[in-house]
């Protein structure tokens, strides 16, 4: 009796479905395995970083840096990581910028969108948090108007490379008070609030910059929307010479009734006071000043004219330009006739 071939299907089917399923398991693996999870979210950062979504990029590097965290045991993993950790700061630095700059100078901006990403840890964003300490300081100080002891904070290196940092970010730093500090705007809109700000001088003005582009001032006072509106105190420090102005602010610019004093610190001698009372027009003297100098119990005071920040000369005698004129030789002498007068970071002579 001839016996029946048994089929060999089954065992092709079954052996073609054995090697689906090990394919299927092998590309599921390659998917899953935490190099190529990494390297899809270093890829997607990246992606988010040329598009400008800051955010979205930032979420993608941490996700790539603690996938890798997750397994040190494996040295591509770690490699991703070690792409990833830099391009995080590039991104989260770059937000931070971008916070600042789309909310008035506000740097308090920053500090909120860093800290809601958790990126509060990561060394090229320090700078921010640095500029909100610096500017609560200032502002603390001014509004208790210890200025000696804000001129000792201007003189400190910290300062000056903490503000160049975010200059050379080319951000403006701002802080506004409390219930403005969102958008910089008052809860009305309207009526001026307070805020603390640091500037770069437009002017470089004798005796106050240090022959370079980086000098800056601080501005405490009245903003609208972080304009420099109504009043506020402006100083400024450089080489032991201190300077602070009182006046009104229009349009973000030094425009009505000034009052500035200068003097310098590190004489070993009477300190004397020089200072300026008068009407400021876009930054510059104009009309009628007072002219006074201060020295303990002495004061000589003048009343010299200017035009446009221009000294307006009454004579020129032995070869000097006599600006003022109290009798008996007591005389103002203008020692640069030709020099733009006026309000610190707007004119060459302050």
């Amino acid at each position: 009796m001839e016996r029946k071939k048994k089929p060999v299907w089954p065992w092709v089917v079954g052996a073609a479905g054995m090697l689906l399923v090990a394919a299927a398991y092998l590309v599921l693996s390659m998917v899953l395995s935490p190099a190529s999870s990494a390297r899809r979210a270093l890829e997607l950062g990246e992606r988010f970083l040329n598009e400008g979504d800051y955010r979205q990029a930032v979420l993608q590097f941490q996700d790539a840096i603690e996938i890798a965290q997750r397994r040190v045991d494996q040295p591509e993993v770690a490699a991703i990581a070690d792409q990833a950790q830099p391009l995080l700061e590039q991104a989260a630095q770059a937000g931070a910028v971008r916070q600042v700059q789309q909310n008035g100078g506000n740097v308090q901006a920053a500090v909120i969108w860093l800290d809601a990403l958790a990126c509060d840890q990561l060394p090229g964003v320090q700078v921010f948090y640095d500029a909100q300490t610096l500017l609560e300081e200032l502002r603390d100080l001014c509004a208790a108007e210890d200025y000696d002891a804000v001129f000792v904070r201007l003189a400190d290196e910290s300062y000056k490379q903490t503000v160049a940092e975010l200059m050379g970010l080319n951000c403006e730093v701002k802080l506004f008070d409390p219930e403005d500090m969102a958008t910089g705007e008052t809860a009305d809109g309207q009526a001026p609030g307070l805020m603390t700000a640091i500037y770069r001088m437009e002017v470089a003005t004798e005796n106050f910059t240090d022959g370079t582009e980086e000098n800056y001032m601080v501005y405490y006072g009245q903003h609208q929307a972080g304009v420099r509106q109504g009043e506020g105190v402006w100083l400024a420090y450089q080489a032991g010479n201190n300077y602070l102005a009182r006046g009104t602010w229009d349009q973000d610019r030094p425009n009505g009734s000034f009052e500035s004093r200068s003097w310098q610190t590190e004489l070993n001698e009477t300190v004397t006071y020089r200072v300026i009372i008068g009407t400021v027009a876009d930054g510059l003297w104009d009309g009628r000043v007072t002219w006074r100098f201060e020295r303990g119990d002495e004061t000589d005071e003048y009343t010299p004219s200017f035009d446009a920040g221009r000294w307006q000369i009454l004579r020129e005698e032995n070869g000097l330009a006599i600006a003022a004129d109290n009798g008996g030789g007591n005389v103002l002498v203008a020692t640069d006739p030709e020099a733009l007068n006026g309000i610190a970071g707007y004119a060459e002579a302050a």
